[in-house]
């Protein structure tokens, strides 16, 4: 009876400490999804560059890609930085179709990635040549350029 009586305890205690690590975890999980902002990539217009890119926010780097459909090259672009902006929830990944943000853009510099950090420029990739071709990979295997981890 006195055993039966302590199990009683026991279950109880469990119950409390496994109610406790439920809210615990459940906790967690929704800090997790307030600091992941994005973790997938943005399609943009132009009209939208201002809001998305100059006004991002503090701290913020964003990765616009501007593509065309039809170019094998920006389609593969595009399916890497699916994958990137999963991997860096943090960072915004945005495409636009070139013409839309910046009206006669040249097909020949297609694709094309521009770099902010706080709405200023931090780096551009011009041009099918600066990322190696349709040999572009994410692990840096092959002979094309590294992307991305």
């Amino acid at each position: 009876e006195e055993l039966e009586d302590h199990e009683d305890e026991f279950n109880e205690e469990d119950e409390r400490a496994i109610e406790m690590y439920r809210r615990q975890r459940l906790a967690e999980w929704k800090a997790t999804k307030l600091k992941n902002k994005f973790g997938e990539v943005l399609e943009i217009s132009g009209k939208d560059y201002v809001q998305e890119v100059t006004k991002a926010g503090e701290g913020l780097w964003v990765i616009l890609h501007l593509y065309k459909q039809g170019i094998p090259l920006c389609a593969l672009i595009n399916q890497h930085l699916s994958g990137l902006a999963r991997k860096f929830p943090d960072v915004k990944f945005i495409k636009a179709i070139s013409t839309t943000c910046i009206p006669n853009y040249p097909d020949r510099n297609l694709p094309t990635i521009f770099v902010y950090l706080e709405g200023d420029i931090k780096a551009q990739f011009i041009g099918p040549l600066v990322f190696g071709g349709m040999n572009l990979t994410r692990d840096g295997k092959g002979s094309g350029r590294q992307v991305g981890q």
